[in-house]
């Protein structure tokens, strides 16, 4: 079941405590979903005070619209303020206790001549929290629109608006993560998405933020005729670009494709499915641009390699909780400023009632 929602409030602190009324069991689920989590990888019980106030002061300083959002979703929900803060830095915590992650998501973006730009990216995270996200559509007092598929209590992830472009957003690992959290990479993707007016502004946003966890954000842009697409490698030690190849395809999973970002990338010695899980999918693509999200999501539907695979499940026999899991498959449709969002992996297409047509995938 995908779960919807959309802000009718437009001020950020009131469109906050609005979504913070609305879904307080979930943020709160969020929020111990997290305590969870971070103490099933430190071995002990987190205080998510001191980091939820570290990144109170970053967000502050970078995004203070968003920080007030944030604030009105923990006065909405009845919330230590810290604490919703804190699981919006939920990747820079990770980073920070040296979380060591499995798997994780895929990225495909098409640019072929003659079509719409096809985008489309599974989300795999932690399984307990496979109840923990909804579809939010957010009407800005511009009278422009976000939509976006997100954490309850976290400000953003995949996202787009009717402006034309869109983000994907998949987690990489760096030598220089950790440390004192910089502006967390989800405030960055949503600030991003819905304040700029244009891609070269979302591009000049996102390189202004001083980060303290690594992150792709992927940008697929088109005004009807052209597109584009560019690939922000973040990390504490600046942000560098990745394009499409010459063919109009860009793939990415977890790893740094910048030769001079991926010196220092931790990938190698940490997993390492993400190097399989590239190459898988460019073969399976033909090394050409998808001509429909069909395509692109058949190309993600494997399950070679487990845990990270492209279309990920918990091993059978587990409990699954700590296990990584695909919890959503997600399109980008620049054209309507919509996101398509299938509940789990790719190859729930048919089992879910899905159904592909010439233009991609349509739920009932």
């Amino acid at each position: 079941m995908i779960r919807r929602f959309t802000s009718e409030r437009a001020e950020p602190a009131a469109r906050g405590a609005e979504f913070g009324e609305t879904w307080r069991e979930e943020v709160a689920g969020t929020v111990a979903g997290y305590e969870d989590l971070f103490a099933n990888h430190a071995g002990a019980a987190v205080d998510l005070a001191p980091w939820g106030e570290r990144a109170r002061t970053a967000i502050r300083d970078w995004a203070p619209a968003i920080a007030a959002e944030i604030e009105g979703i923990a006065a909405g929900a009845d919330l230590p303020v810290a604490s919703v803060y804190a699981i919006n830095a939920r990747t820079e915590i990770l980073a920070g206790l040296q979380v060591v992650t499995r798997g994780e998501c895929s990225t495909v973006v098409g640019l072929g001549a003659g079509v719409a730009p096809v985008s489309v990216q599974t989300w795999d995270w932690y399984a307990h929290l496979a109840e923990s996200w909804l579809l939010w559509r957010i009407e800005l007092a511009d009278g422009r629109r976000v939509e976006t598929v997100t954490e309850f209590g976290i400000v953003g992830k995949i996202a787009v608006n009717d402006a034309g472009f869109g983000v994907h957003f998949n987690l990489l690992r760096h030598r220089s993560d950790g440390g004192l959290p910089g502006v967390p990479v989800h405030v960055v993707a949503r600030r991003a998405i819905a304040e700029a007016g244009d891609l070269e502004e979302a591009l000049r946003l996102v390189g202004s933020a001083r980060v303290s966890a690594s992150t792709a954000l992927t940008f697929v842009a088109s005004d009807g005729r052209d597109a584009t697409a560019v690939s922000v490698e973040l990390s504490p030690e600046g942000p560098r670009y990745v394009l499409p190849d010459e063919a109009g395809l860009l793939v990415r999973t977890n790893h740094f494709l910048d030769p001079l970002a991926s010196a220092g990338d931790r990938e190698p010695s940490l997993a390492g499915d993400s190097f399989f899980r590239l190459d898988l999918l460019r073969r399976r693509l033909g090394g050409r641009p998808p001509a429909a999200v069909a395509d692109a999501v058949r190309a993600l539907d494997s399950h070679l390699g487990g845990v990270g695979a492209l279309c990920a499940h918990p091993p059978e026999g587990s409990d699954g909780e700590f296990e990584y899991a695909t919890l959503a498959t997600v399109s980008i449709d620049l054209a309507s400023g919509c996101l398509d969002v299938i509940p789990d992996g790719p190859c729930t297409v048919a089992a879910a009632d899905y159904h592909l047509n010439s233009k991609g995938v349509t739920s009932r």
